[in-house]
């Protein structure tokens, strides 16, 4: 800003020097001849005195000539030295906030500041990930592992990425395990930090992307368990970390034994209604993370009580939204209410049968009056 003003200045100064002599010597060159010509001098006493007059308004245009040609040569020189100074101090800005937010990820991920320091020596060290798979078939450190894995995510080291999960998966760690206990918290902690605007669209880009390839990749590693003849029908929101969840969500529920379709987001309700109606599921799960995405889970589930299509259909709601609102999910009309992977496939064992009281109770009241 301060090269910004001088630059202005010095082009002002020049401007106004150039003008002010140029007028000075127009003025001056006019009177002598304005006086020259009223006298009776001869025709060469004339020509000497224009001369002079020539002369000192010759003498009063170099200085502001040469402040002119001056401004030619410091103005490109101060715009260079501002221009390298701005891009300069931006690029440390950038850096700055990029560290800040790496330490305030840090520390949520964490519950103590000594971890936080273990964590960030441990990523900058090469041999971090022999930590990891020390022992064979042993239980690793996942807390740790989230750290040096989120730090791979938000910064696009995919290679870094892959070679964290190459040393948990060499532990014998289940597959569904990683999926519960590590990438489900890791995408939790992304979708919460850009929600807070904590996290740049970049790191977002990079952390959803990357994640996604690591949930392919896990997905393959699953033990598919034995049917249990109940098919889902599954839904989410439409921005890119909820259809993540929903992937994830359903890898789950495919390998452990239910039949499971997932369309993702943006399908229209009636739509939806239409498919429930050919298929016939035993429970339709809405995922939902977002504010905006609770109107539209309102409203289909309001258009299936209303229209009594599927009474014994199962309506189980999760994600973000609902486990920052208690009691939202009842309000709108769900059977069931999960709050993570491994809640959702405990409640489908342990409460299959479950319904909504108050739409029960609002139902039967309506038959008794017809």
């Amino acid at each position: 800003e301060g090269f910004r003003s001088t630059t202005r200045s010095i082009d002002a100064l020049c401007c106004t020097t150039t003008g002010l002599m140029s007028s000075l010597a127009a003025n001056d060159c006019a009177v002598l001849r304005s006086d020259a010509m009223k006298t009776t001098h001869t025709k060469e006493v004339r020509r000497g005195m224009e001369w002079d007059c020539l002369r000192s308004s010759g003498s009063l245009l170099r200085p502001a000539y040469g402040v002119f040609c001056l401004s030619f040569i410091i103005g490109p020189c101060y715009g260079l030295m501002q221009t390298s100074v701005v891009n300069y101090l931006s690029a440390r800005r950038n850096s700055t906030c990029q560290r800040r937010v790496l330490r305030q990820q840090q520390v949520l991920m964490s519950p103590s500041t000594d971890q936080n320091m273990n964590a960030t020596n441990m990523t900058k060290n090469t041999n971090t990930h022999k930590n990891i798979n020390a022992t064979k078939n042993s239980t690793p450190n996942f807390e740790s592992i989230t750290e040096q894995l989120f730090s791979h995510l938000i910064s696009g080291d995919r290679r870094g990425a892959r070679d964290v999960m190459d040393a948990v998966y060499a532990t014998g760690t289940p597959a569904e395990t990683v999926a519960k206990d590590l990438f489900w918290p890791v995408l939790e902690s992304v979708t919460a930090l850009f929600r807070q605007d904590r996290m740049s669209v970049l790191s977002h880009q990079y952390a959803t992307r990357i994640l996604r390839m690591l949930v392919d990749q896990c997905q393959g590693r699953f033990t598919n368990r034995p049917t249990r003849n109940r098919k889902i029908a599954m839904f989410c929101g439409q921005n890119e970390a909820e259809e993540l969840a929903g992937q994830m969500v359903a890898d789950l529920l495919e390998a452990d034994g239910y039949e499971i379709t997932f369309a993702g987001g943006g399908v229209a309700t009636d739509e939806i209604r239409g498919e429930l109606g050919e298929r016939e599921p035993d429970a339709l799960l809405l995922f939902a993370s977002s504010a905006k995405d609770a109107p539209f889970v309102r409203e289909l589930i309001d258009q299936i009580r209303k229209h009594r299509a599927f009474p014994d259909m199962q309506i189980i709601v999760g994600g973000g939204i609902f486990n920052r609102a208690p009691g939202l999910a009842e309000e709108i009309g769900a059977d069931v209410s999960a709050t993570s992977p491994r809640d959702l496939l405990e409640k489908l064992v342990s409460e299959p049968h479950t319904r909504n009281e108050r739409w029960t109770t609002t139902g039967q009241r309506n038959r008794n009056a017809a």
